[in-house]
């Protein structure tokens, strides 16, 4: 799957999409996310040998859905050390419509399991202690950055993909063998056959609605625009 479709996917609230782009920053420093939506609030763990510092986990959750823009009113962010049963610390996060990081008066923070609902509890893990150790401060803004970047640079490839998609002006444009194929009411292989012959140009205007020559140039077809002399 393209980075474009996961992409698009997360852009949709798709909770496996999510996970997918935050491990891409997370997963490298030991760090392994896990989403699911339960009741219309967006449930994000972090989980690790060590934990993250739930301020810069929690930071870290909002900026990314922020920058996915995706439409969630509450998140539900929890760290949770590798191999233990339960939660460390959760935080409820209250989104406006222009998501912002946690605001102290609108957030829960609970140190220890209570009756909340909870997706990622694991009945199976080994009961120990909760060890305490400082944990590493690795979810760091420059993190939080290469991941809007990294967004960016899809979301703006894909408008750019888009952009050519749209346009109305068949001469503004580069065309692929199958968009090329049903714009000359043919198929991908008798295309592909014929844009190497020297009559294709000539071919390629005749089945054109507009009239339009076409010339293929590095996995493209290109229009050719003729020049009338007026008279």
């Amino acid at each position: 799957m393209s980075a474009q479709v996961i992409l698009a996917i997360a852009q949709q609230g798709d909770p496996r999409a999510i996970a997918t782009l935050m491990n891409c920053i997370t997963r490298p420093k030991g760090v392994n996310i896990r989403v699911q939506e339960h009741g219309g609030i967006l449930h994000i763990l972090f989980e690790a040998e060590q934990l993250p510092e739930q301020d810069e986990a929690v930071a870290f959750a909002c900026d990314s859905i922020a920058t996915l823009e995706v439409e969630y009113s509450k998140l539900m962010i929890y760290g949770r050390q590798k191999g233990q049963p339960n939660s460390a610390w959760r935080q409820l996060v209250h989104l406006q419509p222009a998501v912002e990081t946690a605001d102290p008066n609108s957030t829960v923070k609970v140190d220890t399991p209570t009756g909340l609902f909870d997706p990622f509890t694991d009945d199976e893990a080994p009961q120990s202690s909760q060890t305490t150790s400082e944990a590493p401060d690795f979810l760091k803004r420059p993190e939080s950055v290469i991941f809007i970047l990294l967004v960016g640079i899809l979301i703006f490839w894909d408008a750019y993909l888009s952009l050519l998609e749209s346009v109305d002006d068949p001469s503004q444009t580069r065309l692929s063998t199958r968009e090329l194929a049903q714009r000359l009411n043919t198929t991908p292989s008798i295309l592909r056959h014929k844009k190497r012959l020297p009559d294709f140009s000539d071919w390629s205007r005749f089945r054109d609605p507009d009239g339009i020559a076409w010339a293929y140039s590095k996995g493209t077809y290109l229009p050719l625009v003729v020049q009338t002399a007026a008279s």
